[in-house]
């Protein structure tokens, strides 16, 4: 059996989809729109074309590189720069630090010269409060800043058996928000009578946690009683790191002259004590509020 080595053609039957497709590729025209998209369609004139209409495959000669022109591109609209919106930018809040500098060079503005700080400052844990050094302390209570200051308090917030085993000379062991009500807004007193230059110091064992949370405490309670910025404690610190580095660098200044860390083993139920008594003084005024809420008080 012998077998022809080319196909017979037969020009009645209809073209492959593949030959309609590539004949049809010439005959695409844009047609322009509302929206964005271009739509494609073909021209009326082209349909199933005879074999005699196909083109001839002709070798042409592209650039290396390029690639051979379309009939359609689709045209890309790119927002000009004046059409981007501008971003608003927050100005950045002074640090303290800077404050100081710029105090000291005369480029502070008028605004921050009645209200910056009188003791040297240092960058702490907490960024809404004002830190200074154990060094800085240590100048105070040698009477460097007398000409400065009229009186200073550095409250001690540790708990009694820490304060009893070692504390900063001349400090007051206040470590309930009760303590620190009476001591500071007396019910038959002004705390704002003579208006002198006060400063409040308040430190913990690392000024962490009780040190901050006291300190928040009173100036909360200042603004609540004055308007802002009349206050009658404008001048509130914390001692940065605590009374361990005091201790560690100016054990002279400290009475008796020792330290007991706080999770000491041998005031462990003491620690619990203290503890028990402050939740439970807690849970009673969230329940009193809670009451004078529900009577409409």
């Amino acid at each position: 059996m012998a077998f022809s080595p080319d196909p017979p053609f037969y020009p009645d039957l209809p073209f492959s989809p593949v030959s309609s497709l590539s004949f049809n590729l010439n005959s695409l025209s844009c047609q322009e729109s509302d929206t964005p998209k271009r739509r494609l369609k073909l021209s009326p004139e082209s349909g199933n074309p005879s074999p005699e209409a196909l083109p001839v495959a002709t070798e042409t000669e592209t650039p290396a590189g390029h690639s051979p022109s379309l009939p359609c591109r689709l045209e890309t609209k790119r927002r000009s720069k004046s059409q981007t919106p501008a971003r608003h930018t927050v100005p950045r809040p002074i640090r303290l630090l800077d404050k100081m500098k710029m105090k000291a060079e005369g480029n502070l503005p008028e605004l921050d010269k009645e209200y910056a700080c009188i003791l040297p400052v240092e960058e702490g844990k907490h960024q809404d409060l004002t830190y200074i050094s154990a060094r800085t302390v240590a100048a105070l209570l040698d009477g460097e800043f007398e000409r400065l200051i009229d009186e200073y308090v550095i409250v001690d917030c540790r708990y009694p058996y820490e304060y009893n085993g070692g504390h900063i000379k001349g400090a007051l062991n206040l470590y309930t928000e009760e303590q620190l009500i009476n001591t500071f807004f007396p019910r038959h007193a002004s705390p704002c009578l003579g208006k002198k230059c006060r400063v409040i110091i308040f430190h913990c064992e690392f000024s962490s946690e009780r040190g901050p949370k006291f300190c928040r405490n009173l100036r909360r309670m200042d603004r609540n009683a004055n308007v802002y910025p009349r206050l009658c404690f404008p001048e509130l610190y914390i001692l940065k790191d605590g009374y361990r580095e005091f201790f560690q660098e100016f054990e002279t200044f400290c009475e008796p002259q020792g330290y007991i860390q706080m999770h000491h083993k041998d005031y462990r139920e003491e620690l619990r004590t203290i503890r028990r008594k402050a939740h439970s003084v807690t849970r009673y005024r969230r329940r009193k509020e809670l009451f004078k809420v529900a009577n409409g008080r």
